[in-house]
């Protein structure tokens, strides 16, 4: 709201500029409002998340997960259980470069798979598994590991994001999750 109370005054008097007085630069000044826009359409688009889908709570199984092992867990969504609906499930590790001026994330490595959905307790139950790297660091003040679930579903699209503890054990821990292979992942005879 504050960046577009001040970036909408501003866009009009770019657009004048560029149109009555001929002054192309000044369209640099037009990026402003649309920033303001998008910024605008995430954060509605973020609050009708939350509304829809609440508080969602990641259960993991195991927990931590492990270098080596595996990341799994179990997501209760508030929404109609169909077997249409496909979730992707993305894994990652960031490298947090610390600077004078703040701090950046740069990917170093990421997976992506499917989850397996299920009806449960609040209407969808979301089980997944992805394997995590022997060769990777664990999670600590310079890597970040994160989880996210997607689906493209009727209505509004699930997009949400967890930090979760990935740790190096002594034997690599696995998920005891029963998570079968969607028929489009099966192999083929």
């Amino acid at each position: 709201a504050v960046w577009n109370a001040i970036a909408q005054p501003t866009g009009f008097i770019c657009l004048n500029a560029v149109i009555h007085e001929g002054n192309r630069l000044a369209a640099i000044g037009l990026m402003f409002p649309l920033a303001g826009f998008w910024l605008l359409w995430e954060a509605v688009r973020r609050t009708l998340q939350i509304r829809t889908f609440g508080d969602i709570h990641l259960r993991m199984d195991p927990f931590p997960a492990s270098i080596g092992g595996e990341a799994g867990g179990t997501v209760d969504l508030p929404i109609h259980f169909s077997s249409g609906n496909v979730f992707a499930v993305f894994l990652c590790c960031e490298q947090v470069i610390k600077h004078r001026d703040g701090c950046r994330k740069e990917l170093i490595w990421q997976e992506s798979g499917r989850a397996a959905s299920t009806l449960g307790p609040a209407g969808t139950r979301i089980a997944f598994r992805v394997a995590v790297p022997a060769t990777e660091p664990p999670s600590g003040d310079s890597h970040l590991w994160t989880l996210r679930i997607t689906a493209e579903l009727p209505g509004l699209d699930l997009d949400r994001s967890f930090v979760i503890p990935v740790i190096r054990a002594q034997t690599p821990r696995t998920s005891r999750l029963n998570v079968p292979l969607p028929p489009d992942l099966m192999p083929c005879d």
